[in-house]
């Protein structure tokens, strides 16, 4: 691993499906979601040596230890399709911020770098972070757009996500993470209790949430925390500027290793 603030290369395609597997293992870790708002440091923090707004992330991953975090709207320039930054014993893989999404992320501790072998980019939006084991892993990091944004973005959107789901190899445990933008209510509980849990924040899904239950349907995907009963203060995700509480990020695992 290098030093604090360097920053190295990543293998960036694909992985092989016929690839070795590799003897490390990692017996847990907790995966995470954060819409950061922003890692791009300001002109007082670039007299630093350090990546000041990445260091805190990586302080309050190790205060709650969480392995792996799925970060959108990092702001961060590249030049390359994926680029990646290593922080003492942390790893981020990064797209390139644009106007239309500000980029997402993957960062990783140093347990479960051992078990790293790709990175894919399969858009602005979206990126896959793959690991070996038994059986592998695919974490993926997602920025949906908001439900308000015109259909051919969330169309598109969700086409990428769903073309790269299908095509991970079969039996690989699969985990989207990320902010969503999406409401899913109790009447969709009713209407695919299989998929949708009776633990939702609203009452009713809007369209980005009903786009992200027919992914789920196609992918056999699950939105986790439907599935788990917790009181309603811990159900929400963000606050607005108008102090409303909304749900609108999620982590989506496979079915088959539920």
């Amino acid at each position: 691993m290098k030093e604090r603030g360097q920053s190295g290369s990543l293998r960036s395609h694909a992985p092989d499906k016929q690839a070795n597997s590799r003897s490390a293992t990692c017996k847990a870790f907790t995966v995470a979601s954060y819409n950061v708002r922003t890692l791009a440091d300001t002109i007082r923090d670039r007299g630093r040596n350090i990546c000041h707004k990445l260091q805190q992330i990586i302080a309050g991953c190790e205060e709650h230890n969480i392995d792996f975090l799925a970060i959108q709207e990092h702001r961060l320039k590249a030049t390359k399709p994926i680029s990646s930054q290593h922080h003492g014993g942390w790893t981020l893989a990064h797209t390139s911020s644009s106007v239309e999404c500000h980029g997402v992320a993957a960062l990783f501790s140093a347990r479960i770098a051992p078990l790293f072998y790709a990175v894919q980019h399969k858009s602005d939006r979206i990126i896959a972070v793959h690991l070996e084991g038994n059986p592998r892993m695919c974490i993926i990091s997602a920025y949906a757009p908001t439900n308000c944004s015109p259909d051919e973005a969330k169309t598109a959107f969700y086409n990428d996500l769903n073309d790269l789901v299908v095509n991970i190899p079969p039996h690989t445990v699969i985990i989207a993470a990320g902010d969503f933008n999406a409401h899913i209510g109790l009447d969709s509980h009713d209407t695919n209790p299989s998929i949708v849990g009776p633990s939702c924040y609203y009452q009713r899904s809007n369209e980005n949430g009903q786009r992200m239950i027919d992914l789920c349907e196609n992918t056999k995907l699950r939105p986790a925390h439907s599935h788990f009963p917790n009181r309603r203060s811990r159900l929400y995700t963000f606050t607005s500027p108008k102090n409303e509480h909304q749900q609108l990020d999620h982590v989506l695992v496979s079915t088959k290793w539920w």
